[in-house]
């Protein structure tokens, strides 16, 4: 599988997020570069659940950007479904 790229379209423009975005594209490269099916199970357990970790902390912060900055509430909540989903897809592997 080919490295994930970070899209232009992600960097905000704010260190933090984007340092965020920077990161999580590393774990997810980390996870399509060093997992196979031979992989244990309970070392694909611990990234995930780490990914999922900082993928919330990170959702937190950019929404809570996004509010600071008065963004449009329609593209906040817009933006905080995408969240979810990831989250939601990240949850569906780790079971």
């Amino acid at each position: 599988m080919e490295p994930f790229v970070l899209d232009e379209r992600f960097l905000t423009g704010e260190a933090l997020v984007d340092g965020e975005h920077r990161a999580l594209v590393g774990l997810v490269n980390d996870i399509i570069g060093n997992f196979s099916a031979t992989t244990p199970i309970d070392r694909i357990e611990h990234v995930l659940d780490h990914v999922l970790q900082y993928a919330i902390t990170h959702f937190r912060d950019e929404e809570a950007l996004m509010r600071q900055c008065a963004c449009d509430p329609r593209f906040v909540a817009a933006h905080a479904r995408v969240h979810d989903n990831f989250a939601e897809q990240v949850a569906a592997m780790r079971r």
